[in-house]
């Protein structure tokens, strides 16, 4: 077992904190409200995709905006049990903020 595993630690008047597990790994997010979150987040990404899309064809100034906020959002879902599409949602938002930077300065 790791160093930094915890058995059992319970408060002053004996209540029970924290059973198993360890610091900061991957089954910290696993359930509960924020893991919701994250798995939302995921999906979320790739929703703002389309948006970003659109942005960059019609108001690239905007698809930079939405495009970063992919990037957040996609950053998040990143710690879900949907790694790969999230990791992917970053590179495109990473992408699509580019492209929108360049058509929003460089127009022609």
């Amino acid at each position: 077992m790791p160093a930094f595993a915890i058995h059992s630690m319970r408060d002053h008047a004996g209540a029970k904190l924290v059973s198993g597990g360890n610091w900061g790994g991957a089954d910290q997010f696993a359930g509960g409200a924020w893991g919701e979150t994250i798995t939302a987040a995921s999906w979320a990404a790739w929703i703002l995709t389309v948006f970003s899309v659109a942005a960059w064809v019609s108001f690239p100034a905007g698809g930079v905006v939405i495009a970063i906020l992919g990037i957040v959002v996609s950053a998040l879902g990143i710690r879900s049990r949907n790694t790969k599409r999230s990791v992917l949602a970053f590179a495109i938002h990473l992408s699509i903020a580019i492209a929108c930077y360049v058509k929003a300065m460089w127009p022609n």
